[in-house]
């Protein structure tokens, strides 16, 4: 003889099973609950996919930055003598321009017709007097359009070319 406990298990069991009942497919109910579910879950997502975006975004626009850096380091090297002559040290901006037609780096490329703003783009580079060691300072404008869609956070003032 089975407790009661086992029948009202059992007959919750059956309640349950789909066995018993002759459904074909889901009701409205079931599919509203699916859809509701599937909608939370992409608003949570939502956000962190658009902030991997704009990182990876940022992480082409610092590596460009590189690029200009490195190119300047050529530039300062082949024309060292041009840019400091008689003087021990100072400091000079190299319009990015310069490293263009020089071919020290390639124009940058971007996603959705994003391009370098060659008028406000350029590497600081400053010669100490006394330790003779040079230190490069990149201002990156990317432009798409007449929207400025990169710049750096600090402002940074041209040297004398």
């Amino acid at each position: 003889m089975k407790s009661k406990f086992l029948l009202k298990l059992e007959i919750l069991w059956y309640t349950l099973d789909g066995d018993n009942m002759n459904n074909k497919g889901s009701t409205l109910i079931e599919v509203i609950v699916v859809m509701v579910i599937i909608g939370i879950i992409t608003v949570m997502a939502f956000p962190s996919i658009t902030k991997l975006q704009t990182q990876n975004s940022n992480k082409t626009y610092l590596e460009y930055e590189k690029v200009l850096e490195t190119g300047a380091k050529l530039y300062v090297d082949k024309y060292n003598r041009d840019l400091w002559g008689l003087n021990e040290g100072g400091c000079k901006g190299i319009p990015v321009q310069n490293l263009l037609n020089e071919k020290l780096i390639k124009d940058f490329v971007g996603k959705k017709n994003e391009v370098v703003d060659k008028g406000q783009t350029f590497v600081n580079v400053t010669k100490n007097n006394s330790t003779k060691k040079v230190s490069y300072q990149v201002y990156l404008v990317i432009k798409k359009g007449s929207k400025t869609v990169y710049k750096p956070s600090s402002s940074v003032s041209r040297c004398p070319a």
